[in-house]
């Protein structure tokens, strides 16, 4: 994870919460209407969430330790339809071949059956 990308993110982006709480808080003129501290407490706790969220994410699209040829080699496992891994439950050792589908009963439980 790029750290400073993240901070500088996180930074504004909780500047930008709070403004909007503050707003929130502040939106009627009449103090009877106003918003009560705890859902006031409670948006700022969601706002701070959304923007701790908000700021990983756009931490994570400035990442700089992406290697090509990884990516390369990933599409081309992807293209071949197998991973390096070991083989998955169920597959058969004879290759790539699908695993059988299992049996389905179609009958219909006793309670459900007409007589």
């Amino acid at each position: 994870m790029n750290t400073k990308a993240f901070i500088i993110f996180l930074i504004v982006s909780l500047a930008v919460a709070a403004v909007i709480v503050l707003v929130y808080a502040k939106k009627h003129p009449n103090p009877y209407f106003r918003p009560k501290k705890g859902e006031v407490f409670m948006m700022s706790i969601f706002m701070s969430l959304l923007a701790v969220t908000a700021s990983f994410i756009a931490s994570q699209a400035f990442n700089n330790d992406f290697d090509l040829q990884k990516a390369k080699e990933r599409e081309e496992q992807a293209k071949k339809g197998y991973t390096t891994g070991g083989e998955s439950p169920g597959s058969s050792s004879s290759g790539n071949d699908p695993a059988p589908a299992p049996k389905v009963d179609d009958t219909l439980p006793p309670f459900l059956q007409e007589e």
